[in-house]
Order: C-alpha cells, then structure tokens, then sequence
C-alpha cells in the first residue's frame, strides 16, 4: 500500500506529541512493507528523517491550510491520504476530493467549548475547528472516547469513525519503586492544563506535597499563587522523568480537554493511582466537578487508604501494556483496508 501522511509538522519539528504519533505511524507502516511519504512544513532541504522520505514546504503551519493543490499532486501516486487535525485536516479533504483519494483523518485533540477557556477570541477558535474537523472523511479515527463525545458536540460528521488509543513507549518506566507520598502532575504548565484548579486544591492540603514538573506560560502565575507545599521541577527527561513517575503515589491531570494524554499511560505503568478531570480508562478517581474542595476531598480520601492505592497501582500496570506502538499501527493499517476495500468490520478493528 501506497500512503501519504499529512500533518503541519513533522520531526525534526516538534511541539509536541503529535509529531511522535505521525513518527511512529511512518515508522511503523514502513516496517509494514508500506510505501509511505510525509507531507509538511519546514526546510524544503531535510528530504527525510531516519529513513522517512519527506517534502516540506517553507511556510507557517496556519497557512498549511492552503496547501491542498500540493497535496493533491503528491496524492496523485498513493492510493491513500491519512491526515491528521489540525491545520492538515482541511487542505487533505479538499485534495481528495479534487484528486479521487481516499483521505482518513486522525484527531489528535478537539476542544469545542473548552476554547472559552484556552484563548481570547475564543470564537474565532471554534470556527476554526469547526471549518477543519466538520468534514466527510473517507474515515475519522478519534484517540479517545472523549474526543469523539466531543466531536459529536461540535457537529463533526461522525461516521464512519474508529477509537485508536495512541501507542506509548513504555521502556523507560519503573513500577516497581518504592512509593513516596507526594501528587505529581508532569507537562506544560498552560491553561489547557488547568493548573489553577491544582494549585487551589493544595492549598487545601497543606500536609500533602505536590509536585509540578513542566515548563510553560502559567509558571510565575503558578508559582506567585503556590503554597509551601508545591514544589516546581524544570522538564525532566529519561530516568530522572521515570524515577518521579515511579516514586509518586498519584498522578493528577487536571486539563481542560487532551487529545489523548499520553502523560497518564506513562503513570499507570509507573504504578501511579491517576486523580483527573477527564473520563479516561484509567484507574483511580475520576473528578467531573472543577471544584477545589471536591478535588481536595478526592485526593485526601485515596492519599490516606493504602489499600486502594495499590489496588490502582497494579491495575494501571497491567492495563498499560495495552497501549503499544504495534497495535496503533496495526488498527489504522486495518482502517485503510477497511476503506479501500471494507472487508473489515468496524467492530473488528476497534476490538
């Protein structure tokens, strides 16, 4: 099979876990015996990476929009466009029906009404998504059950559509460390996140330590509005990344809204009970409510029973090991089949 990937960035290029998956998608495919080419921005000069045969074009990624005569001439070879939201999403839709090639889309994040919360001009953000995701794709894959609940909301043209969780690489992990009593959130600290709701909760858990590591703009914000008991970390990478993982009892994520949050797959398999205000497969408790004392209650009640601690701690282990690079690969290579051919079931690739 012939495929051409088409996202706005692409590594070297990262800012990022997006480019990760688009990475190991290519790598993978490749591995496969597919042909595969990536489509994006950059220096017209980098022509591939490890081996990935690339085309770049020298332009900002919001204007990637515009991209889809490109697109369609470099489809003109494939038998199949994966795209991937979001400035990708819209140019790939118009060169495929302009071109007659299938196009798939991958959503790596939609936000809908959280866009009140992440931006000024919210609506225009909301416009936007709109304009880019409400497209007839040949098929949608949806990283989460929460990305497509919120899809539905925003009118996105649902089917057919296929949940793919994103693979993790879990190499690096440590679940067998000795546990220290201490709340851990790792990644930017931005107001995706929602970090204030955390730092509020500390507030009131003055005998709980809670750890942020992460860089991003809420830092001095963060940092003026912290109490004693909140320690900030710059980014940590590697081991040091993992021993934090491996040592802390509960990982908490706060955000907003996440594509897929891979953050939360690495503290399961470090052993982590996971506290947050998405509605994830994970296990440990989960808050619907932006509410600091119902946060603080939540987290107080698991910080203080053992017994459920370790319960999560060896559930999150095991389900963790479900989340690999090989079964990403293997399910969207099963949805590009299904579209050229539909000799799959839907049912059968999401099983």
């Amino acid at each position: 099979m012939k495929i051409l990937l088409v996202h706005e960035l692409f590594m070297p290029d990262q800012v990022g876990g997006g480019e990760v998956l688009v990475y190991e998608l290519a790598k993978g495919l490749i591995k496969k015996g597919h042909e595969v080419k990536v489509f994006t921005t950059g220096k017209p000069e980098i022509k591939q990476y490890e081996n990935i045969p690339t085309v770049r074009i020298n332009i900002n990624r919001y204007l990637f929009n515009f991209s889809f005569l490109k697109i369609k001439k470099l489809a003109k070879d494939y038998d199949i466009i994966q795209s991937f939201s979001y400035n990708a999403a819209f140019p790939s839709y118009l060169a495929s029906k302009l071109g007659k090639k299938p196009v798939i889309c991958t959503i790596l994040g939609v936000y809908g009404k959280t866009w009140k919360k992440l931006r000024k001009l919210s609506f225009f953000w909301r416009m936007m998504e709109k304009v880019q995701l409400n497209r007839k794709f040949n098929a949608t894959v949806f990283l989460s059950p929460l990305s497509r609940e919120i899809g539905h909301e925003i009118g996105m043209k649902m089917a057919p559509n296929f949940i793919i969780p994103s693979g993790v690489n879990l190499s690096n992990t440590h679940p067998n460390l000795k546990k220290e009593k201490f709340v851990l959130f790792v990644g930017r600290l931005s107001k995706q996140k929602g970090l204030d709701l955390l730092i509020d909760t500390a507030v009131l858990l003055p005998e709980i330590k809670f750890v942020l590591v992460g860089e991003g703009p809420e830092k001095q914000k963060l940092q003026q509005k912290a109490t004693k008991n909140v320690s900030f970390l710059p980014p940590q990478y590697g081991d040091k990344l993992f021993n934090l993982f491996g040592k802390a009892q509960i990982f908490c994520l706060p955000s907003y809204a996440e594509g897929f949050p891979v953050v939360i797959v690495e503290a399961m398999a470090s052993g982590c009970a996971i506290v947050s205000t998405l509605d994830y497969p994970y296990h440990g408790q989960y808050v619907p409510n932006r509410c600091p004392n119902e946060l603080a209650t939540t987290i107080e009640k698991l910080y203080n029973n053992e017994k459920l601690l370790q319960k999560y701690s060896n559930s999150n282990i095991k389900d963790s090991r479900d989340y690999t690079w090989n079964n990403f690969v293997n399910k969207t290579e099963q949805v590009y089949h299904w579209v050229l051919n539909q000799k799959t079931s839907e049912k059968e690739i999401e099983d």
